[in-house]
């Protein structure tokens, strides 16, 4: 299985952090299940079967085996030095396929495979490894492994009724990629430019939408430069969504719920005094601090961001059956809609590195706390059950026209 797209500007090598470890509801086959098992696994770590595997509900009324969890978090096949117990013993062949291909996904488009990376890694958000170009067979392989089973993928929807060729899709994500990486513009310009080429998208003759859109993409580009954009807040009821939209990214997957989440929700629509904290990580804050504006980003937290949206956008992991079915123009605005999400999470991870003076008169972002916000969405963005219901897919669908989308991005980007 060749794969015909693959980003070429990053890198990845494991470096044994243990993130994923610590972090993920890993799936498995009936079969690695079993194997495992025959491997002795129960009897060496002095568990009971029932502690190596758990049932998990993975939606649609449907429930599959996961690897257990100890007390920690953390999975129960790491070892004290940080690795993997069933790699250690059986080599990596014998570990489950989930764990095999993480961080990558493979997205099929037709007769292509393209790849996507998860920047919840922290390896991956570094750019740290062995450039991905050098490591192309042991990814067809992967892919090969991964794909086995897999189906014809369903063709793209532009948006409801309208069906699109993969090569025009490419060509969409190409038109965005170009907005995204003008040089001319700074990084936030790129994402208000990303963001009216969407709008332009949703309202061009069907027959235009892909020949026409680089051309329009050029106008938008000059308009921003001649013009600027004001820092104008976005509107009560698109900040309350936006918040609730915050919270749902913010909370562990399978973490409290009932009363909790009741209160959790008022806290965020209401929008004042301190932020709910539903996870260790994430620093003490007031929701005031986080709307202040941040000046400017430097070159490594611009070039962090840059290449997360090329690498979501070339693999075209941002709508279809890799993106909870989302039509393009869905995909597309829920992915623009990361922008300020990470840069309001920056803020929040900004404020443990902050004294109150320098919270009171304002100040760029810096690498660690962007790198950790863009790690915190892309664990949740295209994986969260939460993000395809239908009313979330609704909030992110009212978040993403009629000017609210650009206000956001102007809002949280300077």
């Amino acid at each position: 299985m060749r794969l015909s797209v693959l980003p070429t500007y990053q890198n990845f090598t494991c470096h044994s952090c243990t993130h994923c470890c610590r972090t993920y509801i890993v799936t498995v086959t009936d079969e690695e299940r079993a194997r495992l098992l025959r491997q002795g696994w129960a009897e060496k770590l002095n568990l009971p079967a029932d502690k190596l595997f758990q049932r998990v509900d993975v939606g649609g009324g449907r429930e599959k085996w996961r690897l257990g969890h100890d007390a920690s978090g953390a999975c129960v096949f790491l070892a004290e030095d940080g690795l993997c117990r069933i790699h250690a013993e059986f080599g990596e062949n014998a570990k489950p396929i989930e764990c095999q291909i993480y961080p990558f996904t493979f997205v099929q488009t037709g007769n292509r495979v393209r790849v996507n990376l998860r920047f919840a890694c922290p390896s991956v958000a570094g750019n740290r490894g062995k450039p991905i170009s050098e490591q192309q067979r042991a990814l067809e392989r992967l892919a090969h492994r991964f794909l086995a089973d897999a189906g014809k993928p369903s063709p793209p929807v532009l948006q409801r009724g309208i069906t699109l060729t993969w090569e025009q899709t490419d060509a969409i994500a190409q038109a965005f990629i170009a907005a995204i990486t003008d040089e001319s513009l700074d990084l936030t310009a790129r994402m208000l430019c990303a963001s009216q080429l969407l709008e332009v998208l949703r309202h061009l003759p069907a027959a235009d939408r892909v020949k026409d859109l680089n051309r329009y993409r050029e106008r938008l580009a000059e308009g921003i430069k001649a013009e600027g954009y004001p820092r104008v807040q976005p509107k009560h009821g698109t900040r309350v969504m936006f918040r609730q939209l915050v919270g749902i990214y913010a909370k562990k997957e399978g973490s409290a719920s009932g009363w909790h989440n009741f209160i959790t929700a008022l806290s965020f629509i209401a929008g004042k005094g301190e932020l709910p904290q539903l996870q260790p990580h994430l620093p003490k804050a007031r929701f005031e601090d986080l709307e202040r504006p941040i000046g400017s980003l430097d070159d490594e937290s611009f070039e962090l961001l840059t290449r997360f949206y090329r690498v979501k956008l070339s693999s075209l992991a941002f709508c279809g059956d890799a993106h909870f079915g989302y039509t393009v123009i869905e995909g597309l605005g829920a992915l623009l809609l990361t922008y300020p999400l990470i840069l309001y999470f920056a803020r929040w991870f900004a404020q443990e590195r902050e004294t109150p003076a320098e919270r009171r008169v304002g100040g760029s972002l810096t690498l660690p706390a962007v790198s950790q916000a863009v790690q915190l969405i892309d664990t949740a963005y295209g994986y969260r059950r939460a993000l395809a219901l239908r009313a979330q897919r609704k909030r992110i669908e009212l978040l993403t026209q009629e000017g609210a989308l650009s206000r956001l991005i102007a809002w949280y980007g300077l």
